[in-house]
């Protein structure tokens, strides 16, 4: 009998590839042997088996005519990959939890130590690598440039991990002809002239096997890359500094030097390399090659249905489809250097997904704390729709390229079209440019949410529970507020996701030291509550009611720090309106308490006048005397009390922690970030840490302009409560 859960293997990868993945493989941990003990997959996982690595190709045309004139400039370069890998590895997770196995998801963004930590040898590493995890996958091998190439796509592809306790088979290593052929491309067209001896790290060469297999390419510094991708500096600026570290980074930011922000980064080293099987010439005017591919012979019902499909599946309303022609007069929202004309020319039809959002004319008040999170929400979704349409016109043999906000071809789509929102709505369009050329149309699509007898019975299959209840039921000041803004909409419903209980375990005490899946895992609740809930909201207005979905139910409470300068709502605030829309009971720690899941719920909301039928209630209680989460916490923000109904706590204590991430203790340490040194004051200010956050480490304000950029924040009294964890 084999060692390995064959079967299962067989199937995940069946799973994912049917869900969007181009390339999936398995790495066994013994693989990472070579790599610094706190990078490798048991520190993250101690019980690690195997580790998933899932990957997306790059649409060709988004590579082919984007990131030119330079790096800074990266257009429609990865739109739709990082949600897509995230979407994939949650996915992937939760087969293998449902297969009784554990699970860690290593976000395809993940957060960078930008300098040297405890036993990592090396700045600029990620506390997992995507890229090694893909060469001991068996889906390929390093290029001179140091990224990964593969056979398929040569380094076109983005990667996510999934690190389990599953023995999977291991793929083999790759043992095809070679993918890099020292062609020099990436080293003509850096425009820093990052490889130059000068300017590389010392040694000049990362050396290291797999299994025997060697690797070797050049240690480039990182920060050179960090000047353009992360600072937003000019990179046609950096290929006359020979010498440069973090500190004159922030010199050169200090001395006002000019800065390209809102366009994002595409690597010339990937923009112009190609595997040598796969290069051709590229076109309209492109200085590197392209990837060569066959024609497929397809016809336009083959295409819409491919469309339809992908467009249903991002949770659009509307498909409009129109010639290029009639997007003419948008040629200025592209830079100055874009080969736009080119462009224009290259492609045939533009295809425009849309989708209705509610902007809180229903509660006005709430429109602050949400409308951002929930368009996001919605048009992370339409990326994902966006970029397999552009991928999928790739297996044809035809070109996609995903299209940006300001390039006004969403909203040009929408005019097209003829739609208008209705009262106290907005529309939100994407596009997306094919060179097939596909008939004019308008397709209406239904989202997947149907409700009957006055209970959803369809389009919950990405979250975990659904509570129908009475905001009359909530508890508090914030539930009282709500009561009197509500105009009304009475029923309230909370859509919840739980996270993950052994990635909230390990966060930042395994020996990796690492929280970020811990905010990622938390990051990926929010969103599909957050889409399923809008969708729910969405079919409760078709049907004539109001209704107004909501991350955040307060007007200025606490929220938690996420990355990328990304705010969640507090769990302990939204206690009462989980508990009244009967999700469980307000513990003793004031987290709102699941009978399966404890506190580790998170919930998007909808506020309706639909007489919906209520849940049945479920209760859920502390255990008897614990105060585990009160004495966790390293700011004594909750007083110790095992009579109490709800402990006492100091929202502000808390705040310094959970919002400002000025305790390095829980979180902000791991990354390496520096921090203010004050200890926490016995009662801080909003005002006071709000002026603490330019004191914060210099490359999160001054290179980021982000004091909360990438902050890993741990609620210890989360982390601490027993209920999390058990059967």
């Amino acid at each position: 009998m084999s060692a390995y859960n064959l079967k299962l293997g067989e199937h995940l990868k069946k799973e994912l590839k049917a869900l969007g993945a181009d390339l999936v493989g398995y790495a066994n941990k013994e693989r990472f042997a070579t790599t610094p003990e706190m990078l490798r997959p048991e520190a993250q996982l101690p019980e690690c088996r195997s580790v998933v690595c899932i990957a997306a190709h790059h649409a060709d045309a988004s590579v082919d005519f984007f990131g030119e004139p330079n790096p800074n400039y990266s257009g429609a370069f990865q739109i739709g990959m990082i949600p897509k890998l995230d979407d994939l590895a949650c996915e992937a997770a939760r087969m293998l939890r449902r297969a009784g196995y554990e699970a860690v998801v290593i976000p395809c963004t993940s957060f960078w130590r930008h300098r040297t930590y405890k036993n990592v040898p090396y700045e600029h590493a990620a506390p997992f690598s995507h890229m090694s995890a893909f060469v001991a996958a068996g889906l390929g091998e390093y290029g001179w440039h140091g990224m990964v190439m593969s056979p398929e796509y040569g380094p076109r592809v983005r990667i996510v991990s999934v690190i389990t306790d599953a023995p999977l088979l291991p793929d083999p290593l790759y043992s095809g002809k070679p993918l890099c052929d020292r062609c020099g491309n990436c080293i003509r067209s850096c425009p820093g002239k990052n490889y130059e001896k000068a300017k590389l790290n010392d040694p000049n060469f990362i050396d290291f096997t797999i299994e025997g297999k060697r690797f070797r390419y050049p240690n480039i510094n990182r920060w050179r890359c960090f000047y353009g991708e992360q600072a937003h500096l000019d990179m046609n600026d950096l290929g006359s500094i020979d010498k440069l570290g973090e500190q004159d980074i922030l010199d050169v930011i200090g001395k006002g030097a000019k800065r390209i922000f809102g366009q994002g980064y595409c690597c010339s080293s990937l923009k112009y390399c190609m595997t040598p099987m796969l290069r051709a010439p590229g076109y309209g005017g492109a200085k590197g090659p392209s990837r060569k591919k066959e024609k497929a012979s397809f016809d336009a019902e083959t295409a819409m249905n491919a469309i339809r499909r992908f467009a249903s599946d991002g949770f659009a309303e509307h498909i409009s489809v129109r010639p290029m022609d009639a997007f003419r007069g948008l040629e200025g929202n592209f830079w100055d250097g874009f080969r736009t004309e080119d462009f224009y020319s290259k492609f045939e039809t533009v295809i425009t997904l849309v989708r209705e959002i509610s902007d809180f004319s229903g509660i006005p008040q709430l429109k602050k704390r949400n409308a951002r999170e929930l368009k996001q929400a919605v048009l992370r979704r339409l990326e994902e729709a966006q970029s397999d349409i552009a991928c999928w016109m790739d297996t044809m043999g035809e070109d996609g390229a995903q299209m940006w906000d300001v390039s006004g071809f969403g909203e040009r789509g929408i005019a097209l079209a003829g739609l208008t929102a209705r009262d106290g709505c907005e529309l939100v369009g994407i596009s997306v440019c094919v060179t097939a050329k596909l008939p004019d149309c308008d397709i209406d699509l239904d989202l997947p949410v149907h409700i009957e007898d006055g209970a959803v019975i369809s389009g919950l299959e990405r979250v975990d529970v659904l509570g129908v209840g009475s905001l009359a039921d909530a508890e508090g000041a914030d539930a009282e507020t709500l009561r009197e803004m509500s105009g009304g909409m009475n029923t309230l419903l909370a859509v919840g996701c739980a996270m993950d209980r052994r990635t909230l375990f390990l966060a930042c005490r395994q020996p990796a030291e690492d929280g970020s899946s811990y905010v990622g895992d938390q990051i990926q609740m929010m969103y599909r509550s957050n889409q399923t809930a809008q969708n729910i909201a969405s079919a409760l207005r078709h049907m004539g009611y109001r209704a107004v979905a909501a991350e955040d139910l307060t007007l200025d409470s606490y929220p938690t720090a996420s990355r990328l300068n990304d705010f969640m709502p507090g769990l302990r605030v939204h206690a009462p309106f989980m508990a009244a829309a009967g999700l469980g009971s307000v513990g003793r720690g004031g987290f709102n308490l699941h009978p399966k899941y404890g506190p580790r719920l998170r919930c998007t909301y909808i506020l309706t006048d639909a007489p919906l039928k209520k849940t049945e209630k479920l209760s859920a209680f502390c255990i008897e005397g614990c105060t585990a989460c009160a004495n966790a916490c390293g700011v004594c923000a909750m007083k110790a009390d095992p009579t109490a109904k709800i402990m006492e706590r100091n929202e502000e204590r808390c705040a310094w922690v959970r919002t400002y991430a000025l305790s390095g203790e829980d979180g902000a340490a791991t990354i390496g970030w520096k921090l203010p040194d004050m200890p926490v004051p016995e009662h801080p200010t909003r005002e006071q840490m709000e002026a603490l956050l330019q004191e914060k480490d210099p490359v999160q304000v001054k290179a980021y302009l982000m004091p909360n950029y990438t902050d890993v924040v741990v609620e210890k009294c989360l982390q601490a409560c027993p209920l999390c964890y058990r059967d």
